[in-house]
């Protein structure tokens, strides 16, 4: 039995079901590699990081409110801010040293004072979710800003030639001209999202209740729900 507050016949109970889910797409086995200080530089203060994820990895097309990395070990650093970019692309590398057009990403994630490295995955509650059409790569940009350097590793999903550009000590959006270099080891990723619609809370009818005197003291009352 489970003890709460008593309720009278007439005072009718509210009843919420919540048929929401969380769906995820994991890119890479946790565990399964070694580990990489990517997805941001971590032993710099500023940088940037252009990660590319393809069609056939990710599966299909989703709305992503949530983006995780998997971190492996290295002492937590709270960041002075990180923002997240996402853009679809027809890049399938980035062995040509150029980074996505600055007009062409959108800024899906950024805050202020966010201490990584305690967490086993570090997720991303998305500002503005991502409507990914599951047709083109996709690029994962993380900008991030802090006062703090730190061993900090990852884990990263698989070894694939180009498929991380690196910018370091750098604040602003890197471009041709900016030190830049491509890496071969991408995070392991997991992109999620909220499934399912929670119905309105449920209100049963008040109880019709009616009464009999079987008395001069005393009534009879039933009720039916």
């Amino acid at each position: 039995a489970v003890n709460g507050p008593h309720k009278t016949a007439a005072e009718p109970v509210c009843i919420t079901l919540s048929a929401k889910s969380v769906e995820s797409i994991t890119v890479g086995t946790f565990g399964d590699v070694d580990a990489t200080a990517v997805p941001f530089g971590t032993q710099v203060n500023d940088s940037w990081a252009e990660h590319l994820y393809t069609a056939q990895e990710i599966g299909k097309a989703c709305t992503i409110e949530r983006i995780s990395f998997a971190h492996k070990s290295g002492n937590p650093i709270t960041t002075k801010e990180i923002k997240i970019y996402l853009a679809e692309t027809t890049k399938t590398d980035y062995a040509d040293k150029s980074w996505t057009a600055e007009e062409d990403l959108v800024l899906v994630y950024s805050d202020t004072d966010i201490i990584i490295g305690e967490q086993e995955w570090e997720t991303f509650e998305l500002d503005t979710p991502f409507e990914y059409s599951g047709e083109k790569n996709l690029a994962v940009v993380v900008a991030k800003s802090s006062d703090e350097t730190s061993g900090l590793l990852f884990w990263y999903c698989d070894e694939i030639a180009n498929s991380v550009f690196v910018a370091s000590e750098t604040s602003e959006y890197p471009t041709a001209t900016t030190q830049s270099a491509p890496y071969n080891k991408r995070p392991a990723i997991r992109f999620s999202w909220v499934t399912g619609d929670a119905p309105e809370p449920t209100k049963p009818a008040a109880p019709v209740v009616s009464a009999e005197a079987i008395s001069d003291v005393a009534v009879r009352l039933s009720w039916a729900s």
